[in-house]
């Protein structure tokens, strides 16, 4: 992981954290299909937030199927 990636992600867990929250960080690897699996998962899991970064620019709409209608900030799902 690059180090303002890492930065960023440490930004966000002290973030969630200090709210009260859980954090939960996915790493696909590199691998598009397991970052859609990932996304598949949180989303089953019922998780109130997610923040991605995408491996491509397309391919991961179809993460967010199954959602129980349920909208993500800045999915327009």
């Amino acid at each position: 992981m690059s180090a303002w990636r890492t930065t960023e992600t440490d930004s966000i867990k002290e973030y969630v954290e200090n709210a009260g929250g859980e954090f939960i960080v996915k790493d696909a690897g590199g691998d598009i299909a397991t970052q859609e699996s990932d996304i598949r998962d949180l989303v089953a899991a019922g998780v109130d937030y997610l923040v991605v970064a995408p491996l491509e620019n397309n391919g991961l709409q179809g993460a967010f199927t199954g959602s129980n209608g349920k909208q993500y900030p800045g999915y327009p799902g």
